[in-house]
């Protein structure tokens, strides 16, 4: 089975049974393409003058409950390209999709986020009340199909407790323990029941999300577009399904909470994909070499090695004069395995601790 298969299938699970399955790709567009202002026809005059915003776009597509698409778009410097952008970014879609209720043009960021001082920043006031009057026209005239006018009386919308997510490969944002850590405290505080982070081999592209931002470019291409505000309307428009635009003003930083408690790994790179679930009250998680492949380490995996060691434990110890201090504790360490080899045999089930409500702050 190849990645894409693999990925077109989770899509299809989350489309049949959405109280069951979600599945998501996040990817990042070229900021070069998407720099305001721009202009639909650039005069000589202006060529080579000066330099414009740099925009950074995260794209989001979305199977399952929730919208569509998301564009998460934030000014470019203003957050380092890391893993903390990715898992901010993560977080807020998975709050978007327990607060959607289907109204695309309630849940739009020109209502909620045009005021943010980050974005007036970039305007004065004239051109801001332009812009906004501007970006507006431009929402989808659909009829609102939501009956609560008041966001606190919104319904909850659970999560489903099957999660997979598909990912740049890419160590430096994506592959690395900072986003295994992240996945690894989702399913520990009840978030998910299991989730799953796949990736492509290198040098291969996702072909869905690398279409949604060519839409992106070209309609952003042969537009005057003077603000940011502007330029997320028109974001939306590009796609056929409309992609909700967000503006990410604030990144958490997830890396410094979660490496006092960091453990040592090794060989991140190589899997293709990696599988976080709950067993006895503790994060697990295993990997998969191969697209299809088995998750690894199985227990029969682990207890066929430990039969090998406390062999090897054991045939030491007879071979050991009792008067050797440096083999006092081998029986302790035979014991200690011989436990440890129990509980993976055991192979108990997984806990049923899921679906915590999300909170509208960092964590979903």
């Amino acid at each position: 089975m190849s990645g894409r298969s693999c990925y077109y299938s989770h899509n299809q699970l989350a489309c049949d049974e959405p109280s069951l399955y979600k599945s998501s790709i996040h990817d990042g567009m070229d900021s070069s393409k998407t720099a305001v202002p721009r202009l639909d026809n650039y005069v000589k005059a202006l060529s080579g003058v000066g330099m414009p915003v740099p925009v950074k776009i995260a794209g989001i597509l979305n199977r399952g409950h929730g919208p569509p698409a998301l564009a998460h778009v934030t000014i470019g410097g203003l957050w380092s390209s890391d893993p903390n952008f990715t898992i901010s970014s993560i977080a807020k879609y998975l709050r978007d999709c327990e607060d959607f209720d289907g109204d695309m043009r309630e849940d739009l960021v020109f209502e909620k986020e045009l005021h943010h001082p980050l974005l007036k920043a970039f305007m004065n006031k004239d051109i801001f009340t332009k812009t906004v009057a501007a970006a507006t026209t431009l929402l989808p005239q659909q009829a609102s199909t939501s009956t609560n006018s008041n966001p606190a009386d919104k319904p909850f919308n659970k999560l489903p407790p099957i999660f997979y997510m598909q990912l740049d490969n890419s160590g430096k944002d994506n592959k690395n323990w900072v986003l295994m850590a992240f996945f690894s405290e989702l399913v520990a505080r009840g978030v998910f029941k299991t989730m799953f982070m796949y990736f492509l081999i290198v040098g291969h592209t996702h072909e869905d999300v690398d279409a949604f931002f060519s839409k992106v470019n070209r309609a952003v291409s042969f537009q005057h577009i003077s603000s940011i505000p502007q330029l997320m309307a028109a974001v939306m428009e590009a796609e056929e399904k409309k992609a909700l635009p967000r503006f990410i003003t604030e990144v958490a930083d997830y890396k410094a909470h979660a490496l006092p408690y960091r453990k040592p790994i090794k060989g991140v790179s190589q899997p293709v994909a990696f599988k976080f679930y709950m067993q006895d009250n503790k994060p697990m998680y295993q990997y998969q070499k191969t697209y299809g492949g088995p998750w690894a380490p199985t227990s029969e995996d682990i207890v066929s090695y430990l039969n090998a060691y406390l062999k090897h434990m054991k045939a030491i110890q007879e071979k050991t004069n009792p008067s050797n201090k440096c083999y006092e504790s081998d029986q302790a360490i035979i014991n200690y395995w011989e436990n440890i080899k129990s509980l993976f045999a055991a192979e108990e089930g997984w806990a049923t601790n899921s679906g915590l409500p999300l909170q509208d702050e960092f964590w979903p």
